[in-house]
């Protein structure tokens, strides 16, 4: 695995100077409007009074029409000021360090290009986590730009070893949920973290994704003790994290049926199992 530093983009200039573009043509267009409607009002009164009498009538609303144009000129800069704001921070938080990935054996294509996210932490532990992500495949996020998460690289601010949580890339994340507690009105403490992850192309569509058949598993804060507690799920419906038994309560479709599971995570037993509905 290589880690290599991404080329400098030019996202920011290239919209500042599209948006610079677009204020400048507003400008020219509010400027030639009031220039035309101008003429077109006060003509019949230079021609009729020869430029010595004003319409009390036309600077009234020649007046209200400045105004106008003041409040238009003034909605249209917080427009263009919010615009590049909102550009600047899709590009900062878009992924920035590439990974150079070896896909696994047997697959049609040899190296598969990951990047990692922005670094994530974890309810009260120095635990910190980034996402491997990859852009085949992906759902759409806010910035235009999909991708799907592919792994977890959980780090230790005592800066002990970092650790991925799967050996592979193959696997698809589709859920990654902290099941905490509380400290006080204001602290939360991660117990477990919550996976919901498509391993396999169950549905032959020729990707893999959510609508795929999906396992649900879970691990402790900093990614070890990674434990698989149900497989070929087809649907999780709810989850909820019961944390004065220490228990994870499921309600998922599995085939035709619908249940509701009860797993002790100390143990990831199994502990109720209920048929909610067969469909």
């Amino acid at each position: 695995m290589n880690i290599m530093g991404c080329k400098p983009n030019n996202y920011i200039k290239l919209a500042a100077l599209r948006l610079d573009l677009a204020l400048h043509c507003l400008i020219c267009c509010f400027t030639l409007g009031y220039n035309k409607l101008n003429n077109y009002i006060t003509a019949p009164y230079v021609e009729r009074y020869s430029g010595e009498v004003e319409c009390m009538e036309t600077s009234k609303f020649f007046l209200f029409i400045n105004r106008l144009n003041s409040i238009l000129f003034l909605l249209a800069l917080l427009l263009v000021t919010g615009s590049i704001l909102f550009l600047i921070n899709e590009t900062q938080n878009r992924p920035h360090k590439s990974l150079e990935i070896e896909a696994p054996a047997g697959d049609e294509i040899a190296k598969e290009k990951l990047k990692l996210s922005n670094v994530h932490y974890v309810s009260g532990h120095e635990i910190q986590y980034l996402f491997a992500r990859s852009t085949k495949y992906g759902r759409l996020a806010s910035g235009g730009y999909s991708y799907t998460d592919r792994n977890v690289l959980f780090l230790d601010r005592k800066g002990d070893k970092p650790v991925w949580l799967f050996e592979s890339n193959d696997n698809v994340i589709i859920s990654m949920r902290q099941l905490s507690v509380a400290i006080d009105e204001k602290e939360r403490k991660a117990k477990y973290i919550y996976y919901v992850v498509a391993s396999s192309d169950t549905n032959n569509d020729g990707s893999i994704s959510d609508d795929d058949n999906v396992s649900i598993s879970i691990s402790q804060p900093d990614g070890s003790a990674f434990n698989k507690l149900v497989d070929n799920v087809s649907r999780v419906i709810s989850y909820d994290y019961l944390s004065t038994g220490n228990v994870l309560a499921l309600l998922i479709q599995v085939d035709r049926q619908v249940l509701y599971r009860e797993y002790e995570l100390e143990s990831g037993v199994k502990k109720v199992e209920k048929v909610v509905i067969k469909l």
